[in-house]
């Protein structure tokens, strides 16, 4: 059985059996024959047995364990004690009860005295290898938690991203029908539109025309009756219609379901150009009209620079030419303010520095110069045409400071 300390708060045993073997070996070596010498070392052994054997017994709490050299050396001073004289019995009895007081006097505080096998440092080391698999234990849970909550995102972002391939895919194949639905639809309009007989022309009207006859128009659209009106093309009848040269503009439209309406302005003959016996009706922007040998009421421009091969319907003046046509055209709306634009009869423009008008039914000639200030010189030309009426002669107005009629 363990023997309970009897001093101290905390209860200690000792467990080990072997060690009262021992202490009793211990205590036959060491009595004495007299009765009161072994009555006094019965009190050494039960302070022996109350002191801790730090050779059989495991101390927790203590820095340093006792070397065994130290017990030897304690046991062989407790042999030579008793075989010493009786005036040291009583340092013997005082340090025997000093011995047991600081046996049994623990620092509990800082040391505790356990019976069992494991070492302090290797409990501090259990313990902190237990905190330790503890944390470790945490981390690994909270760790799988994050894993496997890791885990359902992505399976469910895959669930999603699948999801969304499937509407994404559903949504193609929606559209694609569609498309193909509509393709079909319009296909079957487009022919059902240009195969039914109700769509066939049957009837071609035109607008806007004077010069040019409305059977000219339509012949040149090359447009047939009881044709379909989609197979149509508007560019194409446009172009076939300005190759007249009086044909300016053309609007080709259709109105359903079998009807063409034809929209054109004409060009007005402006000028001529004397070719030999016969005129070249031109318009004011250079365009070449008609070849004919009447003559119209109209300005003869002459001195031109235009070869006379270019001299067809449907051609146009040279650069130069047309240049000077801008510079005549200015000269003719000064004269018109001045209203005797209808008196002129011919206007020479071979010399760019000198544009000459004559003035035939009045029996004049006017030489302008340069087209400068000419606002002022057909002012001047009017008093000079107003004052030497039924009279010929020739008006000099190149000069500004020197405008003069000469009569011949």
């Amino acid at each position: 059985m363990a023997r309970k300390a009897k001093e101290g708060t905390i209860d200690l045993y000792y467990l080990n059996s072997n060690n009262k073997k021992e202490e009793k070996k211990a205590r036959a070596k060491h009595s004495p024959s007299s009765y009161k010498k072994g009555k006094r070392a019965k009190e050494n052994t039960t302070k022996d047995n109350d002191a801790f054997n730090f050779d059989n017994e495991i101390v927790i709490g203590i820095n340093v364990l006792p070397d065994q050299k130290d017990n030897k050396s304690n046991n062989k001073k407790k042999k030579t004690t008793n075989k010493k004289a009786p005036a040291r019995k009583k340092n013997i009895k005082q340090k025997s009860k000093d011995t047991k007081e600081d046996n049994d006097k623990f620092n509990f505080d800082n040391e505790i005295v356990i019976g069992v096998n494991v070492l302090p440092d290797e409990k501090e080391k259990t313990n902190k290898k237990n905190k330790e698999n503890k944390k470790d234990k945490k981390v690994i849970q909270k760790n799988s938690q994050e894993v496997k909550r890791n885990i359902k995102k992505k399976n469910t972002s895959e669930n999603l991203n699948n999801v969304d391939k499937h509407i994404k895919n559903y949504k193609k194949a929606k559209l694609i029908l569609k498309i193909f639905m509509v393709l079909v639809l319009f296909a079957g309009v487009i022919i059902f539109l240009l195969t039914s007989p109700l769509f066939n022309i049957k009837n071609i009207s035109v607008t806007g025309n004077d010069k040019v006859s409305n059977d000219q128009i339509i012949s040149l659209s090359q447009i047939e009756l009881e044709t379909n009106i989609y197979k149509m093309v508007n560019s194409k009848v446009e172009e076939n219609i300005k190759e007249n040269a009086y044909i300016d503009t053309v609007s080709v439209k259709r109105k359903l379901p079998n009807e063409v309406n034809i929209t054109v302005t004409e060009r007005k003959p402006k000028y001529m150009l004397q070719y030999g016996n016969a005129y070249v009706y031109i318009s004011s922007q250079g365009y070449m009209l008609e070849v004919s040998e009447e003559k119209l009421e109209l300005p003869v421009i002459s001195g031109y620079s235009t070869s006379q091969e270019e001299l067809k319907a449907g051609n146009r003046l040279n650069n130069e030419d047309l240049n000077k046509l801008e510079v005549v055209l200015k000269i003719m709306e000064s004269a018109n303010n001045n209203d005797i634009a209808i008196y002129v009869s011919e206007i020479n423009i071979s010399d760019a520095n000198n544009y000459t008008l004559i003035f035939e039914s009045k029996g004049k000639i006017a030489y302008l110069g340069e087209a400068t200030n000419i606002n002022d010189k057909m002012i001047v030309l009017k008093q000079m045409i107003i004052k030497a009426e039924g009279t010929s002669g020739k008006a000099f107005l190149m000069d500004k400071d020197k405008m003069y009629f000469r009569e011949e």
